[in-house]
């Protein structure tokens, strides 16, 4: 993973109630129909007969890499372009069955159960379905997500909610879940004034409204050839909607417009009883509260309706600066101090990006929107200065750009030519914590600090990145006017840890990269208690308030208004320590 990489078939309405009837035996109270209880999972008469209501968009699914296995689903052709593309996500985005992380469809601990990489004569009994879902509903239309929310509540399913599968977590996947795919919901309308529904005494604002299966990098295509920048993720690939959005959602552009979630005036969202339902500061306001940055689980969201901005000219700064001379570790830790001893000043001029740490080395990916190379050139120049070359190598580029989406265009292209994005398939265990603005403010919290990140590093951490996209306008934005935890609101930085195993890693291996991990993530504890739920330790212990925040409690009481049944179960979502580790069982 590049150190910037900032962390991838089975139709008419008309139908007879009767072909939709409850499955033979009825439903557990207490524990989900799964795929692999047929007597309690839906017959194939019912399944046909719901197909034929949503156009037949049904689909029976397997584990990609089948196809690199001997049986009827073995295609050579297909096994060696899976093997071809094991990095694209542009691929993996495409596959109904897959995530851009094998982890999240594997075994105990994220161990692959299908991997392509094996020999090709190996029976296709050896290609686990793992966490695949065995049936899917690839949704063209909100009709098709009305009528399969309606169906997997009535049938007690493990519904499971996907629209690209980079959520690292793991939300999107379950071991005999019913998967709804809305990546192929598409659309992008963009008003010059948008008036949220119900509001009409509001003044209207410049805004666009997208589609559930849209990605970020059409978007900032299309909002780029009218002049427009949005609040939006880094990873291009990554979908408009679903956990990043709902997550809160960081960005270079965040220090100056707020958080991705900030920037929602409406939703459009259908909750566990089949109903399309409108929200917005003016309707059902308590779920527009939550889903602005309280997570996923209230509901689908089908589409969101953001501001849009003119997009800022964007100064960029890409550098390495490495110690490789006199005293290399002692030099390297003073370099990462000088770094943070900087802040306050980057905080001050308006800097935001990404900078990642090895054990002798510094990268930066550096924003300055509104500035221009003369001025971004100047705010590094202090440690420039300081990185002398007697005890350092400085190389890089900056430039300014006339858009913000030409310089985030140079960024990506500049680390990952070709593709111009961030490539996906590695496996990690992640950690992370939000580290508040007022440890920068003094010379003894800043110490802290640059201790903390030497401590992690010193533990052998594969990936230790700084997203410094908080503080500015995040900060200036009512802590309780959305769903998002509070901690962001006093935060400059989003630190993640990570570290990574090998495709073929078994269990063993891939709990002790998990550990690690917890460790380290430990030791940014220290500095703070909150982190950023989609880029977390799924071992959190304590992650209600990690995640949430004192906004736990009230998220709960919405959660449980609008899905009391539980049916948008998921890991470390809200409510979800009410069932089993698995999300299948009552506890």
């Amino acid at each position: 993973m590049s150190p910037f990489s900032t962390i991838s078939a089975i139709g008419s309405l008309a139908l007879a109630v009767s072909t939709l009837a409850a499955p033979p035996s009825k439903p557990s109270p207490i524990c989900k129909c799964l795929s692999s209880g047929p007597s309690c999972f839906p017959p194939t008469r019912t399944l046909d007969a719901f197909n034929k209501t949503i156009e037949g968009r049904l689909a029976k699914i397997s584990p990609p890499a089948i196809v690199c296995y001997q049986g009827p689903e073995f295609d050579a052709a297909a096994c060696e372009a899976l093997r071809a593309n094991a990095t694209n996500p542009y691929f993996w985005g495409e596959h109904i069955g897959a995530t851009m992380y094998p982890k999240t469809l594997g075994g105990e601990f994220g161990v692959n159960v299908c991997p392509a990489s094996l020999n090709s004569s190996l029976p296709d009994s050896a290609c686990g379905q793992g966490k695949v879902s065995s049936f899917g509903v690839d949704a063209r239309t909100v009709e098709h997500v009305r009528k399969t929310v309606k169906f997997a509540a009535a049938h007690n399913l493990r519904l499971t909610v996907k629209s690209t599968g980079h959520d690292q977590a793991g939300r999107s996947s379950a071991k005999g879940s019913f998967l709804l795919w809305l990546h192929h919901l598409r659309g992008i309308e963009f008003v010059d004034t948008f008036i949220p529904e119900s509001c009409t005494a509001r003044a209207g604002l410049p805004a666009v409204t997208v589609s559930a299966g849209e990605q970020w990098g059409t978007l900032y295509e299309q909002a780029e050839a009218r002049g427009l920048a949005v609040v939006g993720g880094a990873v291009q690939t990554v979908g408009v909607i679903g956990g990043y959005l709902q997550g809160g959602g960081h960005s270079p552009l965040s220090r100056t417009y707020g958080m991705a979630s900030d920037q929602v005036l409406e939703f459009k969202v259908v909750t566990a009883d089949g109903q399309l339902r409108t929200a917005n500061s003016c309707t059902n306001q308590d779920i527009f509260f939550a889903l602005r940055g309280g997570g996923v689980g209230y509901g689908v969201v089908t589409s969101a309706t953001i501001r849009t901005y003119p997009s800022p000219k964007t100064a960029l700064a890409l550098y390495t600066i490495e110690a490789n001379a006199g005293n290399i570790t002692k030099n390297a830790a003073l370099l990462r101090q000088k770094f943070v001893d900087s802040q306050p000043e980057w905080d001050k001029i308006g800097l935001s990006g990404y900078i990642g740490f090895g054990s002798t080395t510094l990268w930066l990916a550096l924003f300055q929107p509104n500035g221009s190379n003369a001025t971004i050139a100047a705010a590094l120049k202090p440690l420039f200065d300081f990185a002398d070359p007697a005890r350092f190598a400085v190389a890089g580029v900056s430039f300014g750009s006339p858009t913000f989406y030409s310089a985030y265009r140079m960024f990506k292209c500049y680390l990952n030519k070709g593709l111009c994005t961030d490539t996906v398939g590695e496996n990690g265990a992640l950690g992370s914590r939000l580290i508040p603005t007022k440890l920068f403010q003094n010379q003894k919290g800043r110490d802290k600090v640059g201790a903390a990140l030497s401590s992690i590093l010193d533990m052998g951490t594969n990936f230790l990145v700084v997203h410094f996209i908080a503080g500015g306008q995040v900060s200036n934005f009512p802590p309780d006017a959305t769903g998002l935890n509070p901690a962001w609101r006093q935060a400059l930085w989003h630190v993640v840890t990570a570290n990574f195993w090998a495709d073929d890693a078994n269990a063993a291996q891939i709990l002790q990269k998990r550990r690690a991990t917890t460790a380290q993530t430990k030791v940014l504890a220290k500095l703070s208690s909150h982190a950023y739920i989609n880029e977390a330790d799924e071992a959190e212990a304590d992650w209600q308030n990690a995640f949430y925040g004192t906004h736990y409690k009230y998220l709960l009481r919405i959660k449980n208004k609008y899905d009391p049944a539980g049916l948008f179960v998921c890991h470390q979502c809200v409510g979800s320590e009410r069932w089993s580790a698995d999300g299948n069982c009552r506890v």
